[in-house]
């Protein structure tokens, strides 16, 4: 069988694991990707111009995952599950399947290749993007004249999410969001449930986080504009997102629905700001898919995550 090269990387949540190929595989400046190489025995592997390559034998894989990990900024549960997982995965092809293990680095962006045999797989090393994002959690008055939260959301949550989106994009994008604030925006009316446009527009636009690239609200519940955005939605003339508690969308089953559609909305602010109007992807089991989402970034919306227009 031919070799073939392969990112690692699965879904949190997810029990299964597939080896996809691309046509270009993702490097990050200066942050080590792992590669597998499958059906690699008995064929020579080498690394294109500015690339450095290290080969990793079975005894390394938990060593190299956990650099990788590391890297990346995965902690807590999700790094031991990706750990455990990835590390069944990777010696399983190593020990029955003739593959390769490899850490790839470089230290500018371009193109380049890896070659096994007579498998030339184009590789492609971006800068890394990083944006600011702020967060905002509704609270508004009752009938009774109370202050209330609207969301069942809370700001001790956020660190978890910051760390769910570098697995989601930034391992897979290069896109990277680091948090600027987390804090309660109090609207001193009665605002019924679900939250629209209306309200971020007219009430939660103008107390949006001032430093940062772009501010979530936590409405509790969510309806945008005609009812067709039920789960969250990205206002680009404001830099705004609204997202739902518990969005209820078609979702691969293990998935955590609102990380899926934070990602989602952060996708719609990332490409409005490399220059591309809004869309939705027809393909099954793809983050920004319009009927069954999941988090895998395809190669066509990596390349546009990664690319101005």
């Amino acid at each position: 069988m031919r070799p073939s090269f392969h990112r690692v990387w699965k879904e949190i949540g997810v029990p299964t694991l597939t080896w996809d190929t691309r046509s270009i595989l993702l490097i990050s400046v200066e942050r080590p990707s792992l590669i597998m190489v499958r059906n690699a025995t008995g064929h020579q592997v080498q690394p294109g111009p500015g690339l450095a390559m290290t080969r990793i034998g079975k005894d390394g894989v938990s060593a190299a995952l956990d650099k990788y990990l590391t890297g990346i900024g995965v902690t807590g549960h999700h790094r031991e599950e990706l750990a455990a997982a990835l590390w069944k995965a990777i010696i399983e092809e190593e020990v029955s399947a003739g593959g390769v293990l490899l850490s790839v680095a470089s230290k500018k962006a371009g193109t380049s290749w890896l070659q096994a045999g007579p498998v030339r797989q184009q590789v492609e090393v971006t800068q890394p993007l990083v944006f600011d994002v702020g967060f905002k959690f509704l609270h508004h008055l009752d009938k009774g004249g109370n202050m209330l939260p609207a969301t069942h959301k809370d700001p001790a949550f956020v660190d978890d999410w910051i760390d769910d989106l570098k697995w989601i994009l930034g391992a897979q994008a290069n896109v990277w969001f680091e948090k600027s604030d987390a804090d309660p925006v109090k609207v001193n009316e009665v605002l019924g449930q679900p939250v629209g446009d209306a309200v971020l527009r007219g009430h939660l636009a103008k107390e949006k986080d001032k430093v940062a690239d772009v501010t979530v609200f936590l409405v509790g519940k969510w309806k945008g504009k005609t009812g067709g955005d039920p789960a969250g939605s990205f206002l680009p003339d404001l830099n705004v997102i609204a997202v739902d508690d518990k969005p209820a969308v078609p979702m691969v089953k293990g998935l955590n629905p609102f990380t899926v559609v934070l990602a989602h909305e952060l996708v719609h602010f990332v490409l409005h700001y490399r220059g591309y109007e809004s869309f939705h992807l027809h393909d099954q089991h793809a983050l920004l898919n319009d009927q069954v989402e999941s988090s895998v970034v395809v190669p066509d919306l990596q390349w546009k995550l990664t690319h101005k227009k």
